[in-house]
């Protein structure tokens, strides 16, 4: 589409196999005067912007990569180094083109000194905030998948804004303890099997706690959809005692009618789909049938049931998480 710039661009792909191959080959590990010729390479002119971004951006994978292998791709002066370029980099502006970029210069920082981990921080919680701004859902996906490297996967629970309060309101007690069982899901490090099955339980019973006021009853439906999905689609796979009690939360969700919004009956959706058509017990199978057919019940769950059957029929399995 831009032949003027086609010179550039094909040095630039005869330039990058280069640069992998010297600093980041089989065998090769980095000291300090390699790593200070790595680090200069954050600033070579590639003669187009967009190169630019995109050649720093390897970079800065390449300085991760040696920083998170440690001695076996890097001596200690090196790291050194490495820390000390990539924090001045960022001070100077750079690695900030897209959120995901931001991002994988974030995750690199996270690796240096307490310096380095505290500008990692504000860079990666900035990085998420700008690609959920620019509504991209490319942008998004890879700088979450980043945070949750970061922070652990209740980062998908707490990213998201609490229910509006009028002045001087509280969260009920009722709520709050929701919350927190529903965040316990995903704390980690994941607990042994049988305290993680009761930690599910206790999750799904939550929501069902009469006290709770039906605005924020959904508030905390839509986190507990996020976070059973979320260890449904964990690999390797959660073991079969978990597994159970996720899909029998799944049920236990149609048999209560707690599923009333659009969203929620698609995240529900999702989620059943993560469980794997193999995998998903008969019982539940059985209440899709029953709700692909109730004529009373919602459009959005009639829809999704029909969908979840043409699936299985079809012997459609989720794919991994990458």
């Amino acid at each position: 589409m831009y032949p003027e710039h086609a010179e550039v661009f094909a040095a630039a792909q005869r330039r990058m196999p280069a640069l992998a191959a010297k600093y980041a080959g089989a065998g090769v590990v980095l000291d300090q005067n390699t790593a200070m010729e790595l680090a200069r390479e954050l600033y070579v002119d590639n003669g187009h912007p967009a190169l630019n971004a995109r050649i720093q951006s390897s970079i800065v994978e390449m300085i991760g990569a040696a920083l998170r292998a440690g001695d076996a791709r890097c001596t200690p002066a090196a790291r050194t180094v490495l820390s000390t370029e990539l924090l001045r980099y960022s001070h100077a502006g750079g690695g900030r083109t897209t959120p995901a970029e931001q991002a994988v210069l974030a995750r690199a920082l996270a690796l240096g000194d307490e310096r380095s981990a505290v500008m990692a921080d504000e860079l990666m919680a900035d990085a998420h905030a700008w690609a959920t701004e620019v509504r991209s859902d490319v942008q998004l996906t890879a700088v979450t998948g980043y945070c949750v490297e970061r922070w652990g996967e209740a980062f998908l629970l707490d990213v998201i804004p609490l229910p509006a309060l009028r002045e001087g309101e509280e969260y009920p007690k009722a709520y709050r303890d929701a919350l927190e069982r529903i965040r316990r899901v995903l704390e980690a490090p994941a607990p042994v099997a049988r305290e993680h099955v009761v930690r599910v339980r206790e999750a799904v019973r939550s929501v069902e706690d009469a006290r709770i006021a039906d605005d924020l009853r959904q508030d905390l439906i839509g986190r507990l959809l996020i976070a059973l999905r979320t260890i449904c689609e964990r690999r390797p796979a959660i073991g079969e005692q978990v597994f159970d009690v996720v899909a029998d939360g799944y049920a236990r969700l149609l048999r209560e009618s707690l599923l009333n919004r659009d969203e929620h009956w698609r995240s529900w959706e999702r989620g059943v789909i993560a469980l794997g058509e193999r995998r998903t017990p008969e019982s539940l199978k059985r209440a899709v049938a029953r709700l692909a057919d109730d004529r009373d019940a919602p459009q959005a769950g009639r829809e999704a049931a029909d969908r979840l059957i043409r699936q299985w029929e079809q012997g459609a399995e989720v794919r991994p998480r990458h």
